[in-house]
């Protein structure tokens, strides 16, 4: 079967006094069914391409399904008078989420041995609600604090559009309205009455939140914040001592909170600290047990140049008198805050590395001097769980490693003993002193030291044969962490070194590492790939023919123009949902996500400089007439955040223009921008390039 050739018609753009055509332009207009039709005939050709793969993949496929659980069950979480829990059940896709009440015997299955037990309630199944979709994504899952009715709402296109229910829970059935178009998470009143969710405009930013009253039709709800500003996301939650309704707007430089009585959902909110541009805060509540004028405000801000962060407390009354109580440090990010009555958890990240820190609060001060969390291991991620209890003497996190499962922990504040709670159970004798993991640090061309976390079967020689994938992001200042995976496993197993590489535009080094990554820096991150690669190859583990370069989103940015860059460096590459059009999406706003992109990227239509940077390592527009290595892109139909035509215009000018390389693009009709829902079709996902980075690298069954 011959590659597909897309049909070419000449598109003009002109900008800041500069013209070019682009031959693919008309994808972008719209999905329709000339592009549809395009699709799919690249459907048809990667099936045929990759169909004497199927062996290898129905191989993969099995190994990874039979080192999972055949019955996943979370540990129960107490919320108010009940323990809530999840479970994943033989044969079907999606989880079961069930409580039972909290005097029933499900207390002794705080350690993961809950099941059907007495009392038990199924409050949500997603098998039901899926039906005979392919794909399924909750926007919300929102318990009120009475217990009584239960926020949810779904998505079962992948384009993240939610329709958001109520259900009474004593009944199980759903109230007799919904509400179209709402975004991600939602909030209750303290007494259950009022629902406060947000909603999203056209261009898939969450703009509007709004406040329903249970039982009054939901075209009565009212608009309680309407964001203005285009590079502006809102959401709403309830904080955890239940006494305020936060609402949040953020840029990904900025943000602004304002807070809602709980108690009295009609109020007007109230904001915290007045909006300035390049400042962003977050806030916690204390509640002092007897006097709410001593009501405490964490505030965790960057004011003042502490790009870092502070943490400072503020009396509720008084928001803007802070006092400061964890000073900003250059070599220490501070990321988040868990508040609660008796004690806060700090978590921040240091030397690439996350920490959390438990701190005594009391009579509204905090103690500056915190005790760590976690086990003592080299290289590993340690992370706060969901804890929505406010008046607890536990504290719950997680632990993982590339070679350590992930593992639930339970820290007791008063006796200082941590438990362990549950363990992701792998199966078929796995033993992870088996695999080894390792820090290493490439020198990047302008003498900056990249981190890499390898990991790989212990006792693997270094002897530049080893076939390796080398993963990367680099944006938004998301960090990818050390984590287990069970699909990993079979890449270890057949001799492979996997490695991911901590480029700038993340945030694995704090702040100065996301800004060295971004704007007029963005090709820092594309070299500090390059510099990984070649690290690898120059110290033996690997060489670059056995070298496949993987990204997703804006991870697919990253390797695609690495691969422009030194096509030399890698025998393939992975990429799913690739933003590989940069120029054109940050010149289109009616584009989702174009606006609030501009911090990250810059504004091309704005700023000639900018368009002229971007123009140069946009991987769309720097397609060469050069050998590349073989490629598989895949890409969803439905993704609100990339648009699929960047993928289908990306393959097609490199299939018209690269002078060698196979190209595969294989598109999924159902899911969005995460791939298609339930772990076991994301399974089958992940065994389909497995086997075809085998099959790149002359790898058999």
């Amino acid at each position: 079967m011959k590659p597909p050739v897309a049909k070419r018609v000449t598109g003009k753009r002109s900008q800041h006094d500069e013209s070019s055509c682009d031959p693919y332009s008309w994808m972008g207009e719209e999905v329709g069914d000339e592009l549809l039709a395009y699709l799919e005939q690249e459907n048809a050709y990667a099936r045929s391409r990759t169909d004497s793969q199927k062996a290898v993949r129905d191989e993969i496929y099995r190994e990874i399904e039979s080192r999972g659980s055949p019955m996943n069950l979370s540990a129960p979480l107490r919320m108010n008078d009940w323990w809530y829990y999840d479970r994943t059940e033989p044969g079907r896709r999606f989880p079961v989420h069930c409580r039972a009440p909290l005097a029933s015997s499900a207390r002794v299955s705080a350690t993961g041995a809950c099941g059907r037990e007495s009392g038990e309630q199924v409050i949500l199944d997603e098998n039901d609600l899926a039906g005979g979709a392919a794909h399924l994504t909750l926007g919300t899952l929102d318990v009120s604090p009475d217990g009584r009715l239960l926020a949810y709402s779904t998505d079962v296109t992948g384009e993240e559009r939610f329709t958001l229910r109520i259900r009474d829970l004593a009944t199980g059935r759903d109230l007799p309205y919904e509400i179209p178009d709402t975004f991600y998470g939602s909030a209750w009143s303290s007494d259950g009455s009022t629902l406060f969710y947000a909603r999203a405009d056209e261009t898939w930013r969450s703009r509007w939140i709004r406040r329903h009253v249970v039982g009054i039709s939901p075209d009565e709800d009212a608009v309680v914040h309407d964001e203005h500003d285009d590079r502006f996301h809102v959401g709403v939650h309830l904080m955890r001592s239940g006494r305020f309704v936060e609402i949040v707007a953020e840029s990904r430089t900025t943000s602004e909170a304002w807070l809602i009585d709980a108690m009295a959902p009609l109020s007007p909110a109230v904001v915290v600290r007045g909006r300035s541009e390049g400042t962003a805060y977050s806030v916690e509540h204390w509640a002092h047990p007897t006097d709410a004028s001593q009501d405490r405000l964490l505030i965790l801000h960057n004011a003042g140049g502490k790009r870092n962060f502070e943490l400072a407390t503020a009396f509720a009354s008084r928001p803007n008198a802070l006092q400061p109580v964890i000073p900003h440090r250059c070599n220490v990010l501070l990321d988040s805050v868990d508040v609660f009555e008796s004690h806060v958890v700090v978590a921040s990240r240091r030397e690439g590395l996350t920490h959390l820190a438990l701190h005594q609060m009391v009579d509204g001060i905090l103690s500056p001097h915190g005790t760590p969390l976690g086990p003592e291991e080299a290289i590993r991620t340690v992370e706060p769980e969901p804890n929505p209890e406010y008046r607890t003497d536990t504290y719950r996190f997680t632990c993982t490693s590339m070679v350590t499962p992930d593992t639930l922990f339970e820290h007791h504040v008063k006796s200082g003993r941590t438990a362990v709670l549950q363990r992701r159970a792998v199966r078929g004798g796995f033993d992870e002193s088996a695999y080894e993991q390792r820090r290493v640090w490439a020198t990047a061309g302008d003498g900056t030291r990249i981190p890499m976390t390898l990991v790989f079967r212990r006792g693997l020689p270094m002897n530049g044969d080893n076939p390796c994938v080398l993963h990367g992001y680099g944006a938004y200042g998301v960090s990818i962490d050390p984590a287990f995976s069970l699909a990993r496993l079979s890449l270890l197993d057949r001799g492979f070194v996997c490695a991911v590489a901590h480029v700038r535009g993340g945030g694995e080094l704090g702040h100065f590492w996301h800004e060295q990554g971004r704007l007029l820096a963005k090709s820092n991150s594309f070299t500090d790939f390059i510099a990984c690669a070649r690290y690898l190859v120059s110290e033996g583990w690997t060489s670059p023919d056995r070298l496949i370069g993987r990204g997703e989103s804006a991870g697919g940015l990253l390797v695609a123009a690495a691969v422009n860059m030194a096509p030399d460096a890698f025998r393939g590459l992975v990429v799913n949902n690739p933003f590989v059009d940069v120029l054109t999406t940050m010149l289109d706003p009616t584009l989702p996500l174009t606006a609030t992109e501009r911090e990250e990227w810059g504004d091309p239509h704005a700023c000639s400089k900018t368009y002229a940077y971007i123009k140069s390592y946009s991987p769309y527009e720097n397609v060469a007439r050069l050998p590349y290595p073989s490629i598989l892109v895949t890409a969803s139909q439905h993704d609100a955040r990339v648009g699929v035509h960047e993928a289908a215009r990306w393959v097609a000018q490199l299939r018209a223009t690269a002078t060698a390389g196979e190209l595969l693009l294989m598109t999924e009709q159902a899911g969005g921008h995460e791939g298609v829902s339930g772990h076991h079709d994301g399974w089958r996902d992940e065994a389909f390039r497995i086997a075809w980075i085998l099959h790149t690298l002359g790898i058999g069954p």
